[in-house]
């Protein structure tokens, strides 16, 4: 579900890899250790991306 939050906000009509990112980074037991590098990247990639908004 987040990640079509994430291709909503941003008015995207399909749900692609980048989508997919933002859910698992979004989603608070997800273990998205399993798919990146350790060492905080986590933290670095967060501050990056802008928070999700829930579409209307």
């Amino acid at each position: 579900m987040l990640a079509q939050e994430a291709a909503r906000t941003y008015k995207h009509d399909f749900i692609g890899t980048e989508h997919i990112l933002l859910g698992l980074l979004g989603e608070p037991r997800g273990d998205i250790r399993a798919i990146t590098p350790p060492s905080g990247t986590r933290s670095a990639t967060r501050r990056r991306i802008p928070p999700l908004r829930r579409a209307p």
